[in-house]
């Protein structure tokens, strides 16, 4: 099999193999300009199949509130209009519906939770109610009117959710439907729901989690039922992904953490229960995952989510021969998923443009703009600056460019960063973009310059602590830089618990150090994404290390350091070294300087890419 060929998949006449997955974009419940541009953008990528983003069927099924809905005739008009432009951008179309059941938000339902039972969803911490008979009715129902809708909107292709810990999910799981009525036998209201469907004539298929990753959840063996049923009707394909949204969400969402043998594993467990053709999805932004499943025959069909969130044209540059051109995702799920959950709506920390309303237009005149740094602020402020046909020069002081962002994928499991990054540096590398290395401020003379740009970026806080000039001390940033600083350090203090001094701490303990972390505030972590943080710190607490809340390292005493707690000063013993990852400074700029990204505000690597997008296109 070949990824670019001609297929047949039921009665759907395909292109290629490679589908959009369905992404939550959160860009309203009605079709926006936003929606228009990234449908736009992705079906004119390439792919032969496009999802429509989760439809919630019912309005007590959603999981955010702008989320996109269909669950009244109102609504077709702005489905259609997402649908024209996928089949405008040359590929066909797939509504995706949904009812998220006890995964539902209660904050956007008014408090109405339903599942099979009564339960309890660890993400939300609602408690569902179990459904009545017609409850179960008009969901049945709003399946199937939803089904009628988007077919009247124009859809070539349905597909039903049925797994990833949502409702249909929440029947067949022993684990979670407890009922004794004719409901409580697991695959009832499955078949009952594709019976509704089917009656609309559209194609379908249906999406499962080959495996939901917790204690009690469902595994592939248990889904051997539902796939003989999606056989007996007829349905033309499974999509296969990983996790349960109230239970495991890390590997719902297919977060860099999470090993990929794992989801191999589960979908050739699935490919072995089926004769169905199978859709695989997550962190199949790797050309040479697709080909490699290809080749073994475990994956007929490849749904790309933050790929082509990162770069909407990888179909097209893999065809091409360009995969070198890709801008790669790095599964971290900072521009994505937190953007959506914080209501910004979907983004992505290395494309600016994802749901980019407005053309980017070529700037009245041809100016030539000095940027000063090449970290990720200054990067993009080039690349944008570049298409709008200005002549740009990046004068970076040290012999790479990147920056700070290097750093990012030295933390512990953060390798996957390193493409994105590598992504970025590459587009302007492969540009005519002009940079000069080992090169500072005070060495250039700006007056040959229309415009000039200050993306200098920061430098870490390091205090001055009474007592403790006989101890090493370093910056966070000074240990990812080198860790070997560390090689004959045992014991470590960790001063400040962000993201930075988490991350530091979860690669010592991997090293076999023994460390503190003494925070002021009463948790740690704050600024990283929720996922990120959950995982990072069951790791940490798993292994020992030491956090203390509320309290503030203050003076050492005969090499002890005390610190001051809400009860006073406390002695908490004697340390090899001191990592100080209090925060950033911005660094200097002239006075009266267009400053971005750190330089600005100090921030994080998507805050700095959007800090050079938006200078890029003000110039």
């Amino acid at each position: 099999m070949e990824i670019f060929e001609k297929v047949k998949l039921g009665p759907l006449e395909l292109k290629n193999r490679l589908f959009s997955a369905p992404v939550k974009t959160g860009y309203g419940q009605s079709v926006t300009e936003r929606h228009i541009a990234y449908y736009s953008s992705i079906a004119n990528g390439g792919v032969s199949l496009a999802y429509v983003e989760p439809i919630a069927v019912l309005p007590n099924g959603r999981e955010h509130p702008k989320q996109l809905r269909l669950d009244c005739d109102d609504f077709i008009p702005s489905v259609a209009k997402i649908i024209e432009t996928i089949h405008k951008g040359g590929a066909l179309a797939c509504v995706h519906l949904n009812h998220a059941g006890r995964a539902a938000n209660p904050k956007v339902t008014n408090g109405v939770v339903l599942s099979s039972s009564e339960t309890m969803c660890p993400v939300t911490g609602a408690k569902s109610t179990a459904m009545t008979k017609e409850e179960i009715s008009e969901m049945i129902n709003a399946f199937k009117e939803n089904a009628r809708r988007a077919k009247e909107a124009g859809a070539d292709v349905l597909e039903i959710q049925m797994g990833h810990g949502y409702i249909v999910s929440q029947f067949y799981s022993k684990n979670i439907n407890h009922r004794n009525d004719e409901y409580g036998e697991p695959l009832k209201f499955a078949n009952d729901l594709l019976d509704a469907v089917k009656e609309v004539d559209l194609p379908v298929i249906i999406r499962v989690s080959g495996d939901e990753m917790y204690e009690g959840g469902l595994h592939a063996e248990d889904l051997k039922d539902l796939l003989k049923l999606a056989e007996k009707k007829d349905v033309i394909a499974v999509h296969v992904g990983m996790g349960n949204a109230c239970n495991s969400p890390a590997f719902y969402y297919h977060h860099m953490f999470v090993p990929k043998q794992i989801q191999e594993d589960s979908i050739k467990k699935i490919r072995n229960l089926t004769t169905l053709p199978i859709i695989a999805v997550g962190r199949f932004g790797d050309p040479e995952r697709i080909q490699k499943a290809l080749s073994e025959g475990w994956a007929d069909f490849f749904a790309l989510g933050r790929p082509l969130v990162a770069d909407p044209e990888f179909p097209k540059k893999l065809q091409a021969g360009k995969s070198d051109e890709i801008t790669y995702c790095g599964g971290c799920v900072q521009g994505c998923l937190a953007k959506v959950k914080s209501g910004e709506g979907l983004g992505c920390i290395v494309n600016p443009k994802v749901g980019w309303p407005s053309k980017i237009e070529k700037s009245s005149k041809k100016k030539r703009v000095a940027i000063f740094g090449g970290g990720p602020s200054g990067l993009q402020a080039a690349l944008t600056l570049n298409e709008r046909g200005c002549e740009v020069k990046i004068f970076e002081k040290s012999d790479k460019l990147g920056g700070a962002a290097n750093l990012a994928y030295k933390a512990f499991g953060k390798e996957t960063m390193k493409k994105p990054i590598d992504s970025l540096i590459n587009n302007v590398l492969r540009s005519n973009i002009d940079v000069e290395y080992n090169t500072d401020y005070e060495s250039v003379k700006v007056d040959n310059f229309d415009e000039v740009l200050f993306a200098v970026g920061s430098s870490p806080i390091k205090l001055k602590i009474p007592g403790s000039e006989n101890i090493l001390q370093i910056t966070g940033h000074d240990y990812f830089s080198n860790p070997d600083v560390l090689k004959d350090k045992n014991s470590i203090l960790i001063v400040g618990g962000g993201m930075i001094g988490v991350e530091a701490a979860d690669h010592l303990v991997n090293e076999g150090k023994s460390v503190t972390i003494v925070e002021m505030l009463s948790d740690i972590a704050r600024d990283m994404e929720p996922i990120t943080r959950t995982l990072t710190l069951k790791r940490l607490k798993n292994k020992n290390v030491k956090v203390l809340v509320d309290t503030k390292l203050e003076k050492f005493e005969n090499d002890h350091a005390i610190c001051l707690t809400k009860n006073g000063e406390k002695d908490i013993g004697v340390f090899d070294a001191i990592i100080f990852t209090v925060g950033v400074r911005p660094n200097s700029s002239p006075d009266g300087a267009l400053k971005i990204g750190d330089a600005d505000h100090p921030g994080q690597i998507y805050d700095a890419v959007h800090s050079g997008f938006e200078a890029g296109l003000k110039i």
